[in-house]
């Protein structure tokens, strides 16, 4: 769904070197984020329980869940995705290096268990679940271009005084631009 041209949509990454290298490797898709007001985002370390949607809500508890009920004969049904995963690890296999090439067995367990997280997600999660965890972490309504970070801070599991959250907040504006510019908060930023 496209957004209306003022608004700015967040793309969030754990910060992985290889997640982040194929922004940098002369490709034009940075330019072409910033273009389209996508914001490239990451969270600092260890605090994925409390910024990351699917994290923080039931998305991922609630997938796992369902996939413990999920059977081989519920995913023998698909035979069109068998298929097409089918044809991803015949091209996987023509361009691995000898030590990434996998045995028939093991392409046909990956597709095997591929199939039962796709179950599992389409079964278990709702447009509603993802709202709600999106809300938890305080950047949901996104339409709004805005975050509450009470919201943020009301998920730490230890209790935060009053003085500790208005200091937390009052250096927030900073800690954001430094994160923009940089990409990362550091040690030496939090001082």
């Amino acid at each position: 769904r496209n957004l209306p041209d003022d608004s700015m949509a967040w793309f969030q990454l754990d910060g992985e070197a290889i997640q982040i290298e194929c922004y940098r490797q002369g490709s034009n898709t940075l330019q072409l984020m910033t273009e389209h007001n996508i914001v490239i985002g990451k969270p600092a370390a260890s605090t994925t329980e409390i910024t990351q949607p699917c994290d923080a809500g039931d998305c991922f508890k609630a997938t796992k869940t369902k996939n413990k009920f999920i059977n081989d004969e519920d995913i023998l049904m698909d035979n069109h995705m068998y298929e097409q995963l089918q044809k991803v690890f015949v091209e996987h296999m023509k361009n691995a290096t000898p030590s990434k090439k996998m045995s028939s067995a093991h392409v046909k367990m990956a597709i095997n268990g591929l199939q039962r997280v796709h179950l599992a997600i389409k079964s278990a999660v709702s447009p509603q679940m993802i709202k709600e965890s999106f809300t938890r972490t305080g950047i949901y309504d996104y339409r709004k271009c805005s975050y509450n970070p009470s919201q943020i801070l009301a998920q730490c599991k230890n209790e935060i005084r009053i003085e500790e959250e208005t200091q937390i907040l009052s250096v927030i504006p900073n800690l954001a631009a430094i994160l923009g510019d940089k990409g990362e908060l550091v040690d030496k930023d939090l001082c």
